[in-house]
């Protein structure tokens, strides 16, 4: 009898451990079961996955699968590289005008919402920054992965004159640009003073008034010559 009250009490301590090791078993699978449903951060809309059903997923798998891509359609961002010369200039929240390749008649606005803290070499061994710009609402549905130009206003003027590039021309006596007289049709070579510049125009200080044609381009004899105004900007 006293051999049996001891196997019977052995018994009963395997069949509390069994029991124990069993709920442990059970506490893992309904984790591992809890990991099988994935929420999303936000709202939007899927464009891939990585993974089918039945596949198990280590942590190294979720970063580098890509287990489920979505995109918000609502939260467009445009993202680009900025020249070192030119990045000490952008400031986040400066205001930004975009181009789509893909639908070249329309413009989109933005405001800069990142600049990265350091750049990288590209070709040519040129350092660029990265530059994230969180475009306004729209009702166009942009796509991701299309190509675009963005332009960045690092300065803001109001009430100025411009003249197109084109039509200034700079020598050792100065800068000048050719005026064309309304009354006569004659041309007139005139210093100017610029100021501020873009890629496009320069901002005039003195020497032309809003509304004076200006010649663009200079022409062999006999052909028409390209004419531009003066004008004013906010930019």
């Amino acid at each position: 009898y006293v051999l049996q009250h001891g196997l019977s009490l052995k018994a009963e301590h395997q069949y509390k451990v069994d029991l124990q090791k069993s709920l442990v078993n059970l506490g893992n699978k309904q984790d591992d079961f809890l990991k099988t449903i994935i929420l999303a951060p936000f709202d939007g809309t899927v464009v891939s996955v990585g993974v089918k059903k039945n596949d198990v997923l280590s942590a190294q798998d979720y970063s580098s699968k890509g287990t489920i891509q979505i995109v918000d359609t609502t939260a467009v961002k445009f993202e680009g590289l900025v020249d070192e010369i030119d990045i000490l200039k952008v400031k986040t929240g400066q205001k930004a005008t975009i181009t789509v390749d893909a639908i070249p008649n329309k413009v989109f606005t933005g405001i800069v919402s990142f600049i990265s803290p350091y750049g990288e070499a590209g070709t040519s061994n040129v350092v660029k920054f990265a530059v994230t710009i969180q475009l306004d609402p729209t009702d166009i549905e942009l796509k991701g992965g299309l190509t675009a130009t963005a332009d960045i206003a690092i300065e803001t003027v109001d009430n100025v004159v411009l003249v197109p590039l084109r039509a200034i021309s700079s020598t050792a006596q100065g800068v000048f640009v050719t005026v064309i007289d309304e009354t006569t049709g004659q041309t007139e070579k005139r210093e100017v003073t610029l100021g501020r510049q873009n890629l496009q125009f320069a901002e005039v200080l003195s020497g032309l008034e809003e509304g004076e044609r200006v010649v663009m381009e200079v022409k062999i004899t006999g052909a028409p010559v390209v004419q531009g105004f003066p004008r004013p900007s906010g930019r």
